[in-house]
């Protein structure tokens, strides 16, 4: 989550109320204030109480409400994975708010930066932000819980689990210290998937049941349903793939469209993905239809309302600069003409800037289009000339006789000889039998198969391939995603990557970006113009 928001309903209450008496200039705050205590529970309505606050913001204009009403849109936007959008919505804003010199909108913003290109993998940039919110933690009205939360989330990506407990910890102690039950909810979500990662699955159930409590005091129907969906993802990695459904199922078919998109979203893949294992094809089908319906909708959803919130904006600036003019104009009537002149001047000052920065921004984004175009049209090569060695290997395989499985000396360092008869092994199951599509082929796993020590073929992989057993069957996932993608198909990306793999969404991103340069969309799209 990229804020916690205390979801009690007795607050939203508190606010109806005010409502009925407030004037226009105390609505625009309220309206903000309800928007963000709704976020947690009625995802999907924030943005009527958002337009108007920035409708009665036309006429009594407020940086500081703005700048709410933006992290609010930019909210909406990063649920829609319009990420470019949120971020440079956040990155304005964020400039307002260091105009003002206000610590906890200052804070808040970094730490929700800090998220959002954590959502993209982008680990240093991430951290980054998140450790520029820390530094106001200091202002009694920063909420640092989160910001703790998040650091905790980059640490356990970055496998270092000892530092990532300490932020988690840090986490837990501020929201135990504030009764913040919606973050303790969070944050022990986020501590049961550390344990996931180490197949600790166990300790990862305790805590998911833990932060089903809590979500569960606060009614906070959207955390309910996303924990109640992890701990259905665990039984599905423990391959109890009926306990799975049974849990999903327990949110009830009769709610499930009160959920918000996205969440409905991950219900539909993660029933897919347990049908696929039961081997039944019919329910495995009806859900994934459902899952690619709620995923077109949940990208394609709020492009006009974004549109919508963009004129308001223009419209609630060029207010401004017009009550601006007025006021100028009752001061110094005098000057009328000399402030008209200067205005104007200044407008095409302005046109001009703004043409030279248009400008350099294209030839910028053609020069960055044309570097992706060259390097996906050199991976296609690669891939290509890949598929041909593999053929190659495929018919040496085929006319040379099979061998039985290397016999080894007891000894530290094997024979040259012995290392190409486990390099041929290890290419033949590979190559034909494709073992790196299994999720669990651990080097322990492929030692079974091989009936190799897996000191000799960890030994052969560094010396031969020159990288360690995760880059090298990282590799071979990685081309047959090309490949994948490549094809018209009807699976995702993040769908691809379960198919030749990965774990995790994040995990396929990264390794892709790491061995092709790209992300999958920027493959793909520019894999088409190459035709």
């Amino acid at each position: 989550m990229l804020l916690s928001f205390v979801t009690k309903a007795s607050i939203n209450d508190s606010l109806y109320n005010k409502l009925k008496s407030a004037s226009d200039k105390e609505k625009i705050v309220i309206y903000n204030e309800i928007a963000f205590h709704r976020y947690g529970v009625l995802r999907d309505s924030i943005e009527y109480f958002v337009e108007k606050s920035l409708e009665l913001q036309k006429k009594y204009p407020s940086k500081k409400e703005f700048i709410k009403s933006n992290i609010l849109i930019s909210l909406v936007e990063s649920n829609q994975w319009l990420y470019d959008e949120s971020l440079k919505r956040l990155f304005s804003t964020l400039k307002i708010a260091e105009e003002i010199n206000d610590s906890f909108l200052i804070s808040r913003i970094n730490n929700n930066i800090g998220v959002l290109y954590l959502e993209l993998s982008d680990i240093e940039n991430a951290e980054k932000f998140l450790l520029n919110a820390t530094k106001y933690k200091d202002c009694k009205e920063v909420k640092i819980g989160p910001v703790y939360n998040n650091l905790g989330l980059i640490e356990s990506q970055k496998n270092n689990i000892k530092k990532a407990k300490v932020y988690f910890l840090e986490a837990e102690k501020i929201y135990i210290e504030n009764d913040d039950l919606i973050g303790l909810a969070s944050v022990y979500t986020n501590i049961a998937n550390v344990y996931i990662d180490n197949k600790e699955y166990n300790l990862s159930r305790e805590y998911l049941y833990k932060a089903l409590k809590y979500a569960e005091k606060q009614n906070d129907n959207y955390r309910i349903a996303t924990i109640r969906i992890n701990i259905a993802n665990l039984f599905y990695i423990e391959k109890k793939y009926n306990k799975s459904i049974q849990i999903l199922d327990e949110l009830g078919a009769d709610t499930v469209k009160y959920y918000f998109i996205e969440v409905r979203t991950l219900i539909f893949q993660l029933k897919y993905l347990n049908y696929k294992k039961l081997k039944n094809y019919e329910k495995a089908d009806f859900y994934f239809n459902l899952y690619q319906e709620k995923l077109k909708t949940q990208k394609n959803k709020g492009k006009q309302q974004i549109i919508s919130e963009l004129n308001i904006k223009y419209e609630t600036e060029k207010l401004n600069k017009k009550i601006d003019l007025l006021n100028k104009e009752k001061a110094y009537n005098a000057e009328r003409i000399k402030m008209r002149s200067m205005a104007i001047n200044g407008l095409i000052l302005f046109i001009v800037l703004i043409l030279i920065l248009s400008i350099v921004i294209f030839y910028q984004k053609r020069k960055q289009t044309l570097s992706y175009k060259e390097l996906v049209k050199k991976n296609i090569e690669i891939l290509n000339k890949d598929e041909e060695i593999e053929e190659i290997r495929s018919e040496i395989t085929k006319i040379t006789p099979e061998t039985d499985n290397v016999e080894l000396d007891k000894q530290t360092n094997l024979q040259e000889e012995q290392m190409h008869r486990i390099v041929a092994q290890i290419n033949e199951v590979m190559i034909n039998k494709k073992l790196y599509l299994d999720d669990e082929m651990s080097l322990t796993k492929l030692s079974k198969v091989l009936g190799i020590n897996r000191t000799y073929i960890s030994q052969t992989i560094n010396e031969k391939f020159n990288k360690n057993y995760s880059s090298f069957i990282n590799e071979y996932r990685i081309k047959e995603a090309q490949k994948l993608l490549l094809k018209d198909t009807k699976l995702t990306y993040e769908g691809i990557g379960f198919e030749v793999g990965f774990k995790s969404k994040s995990a396929f991103n990264s390794a892709f970006k790491t061995y092709t340069g790209v992300t999958p969309s920027i493959f793909v799209k520019n894999a088409k113009t190459q035709d």
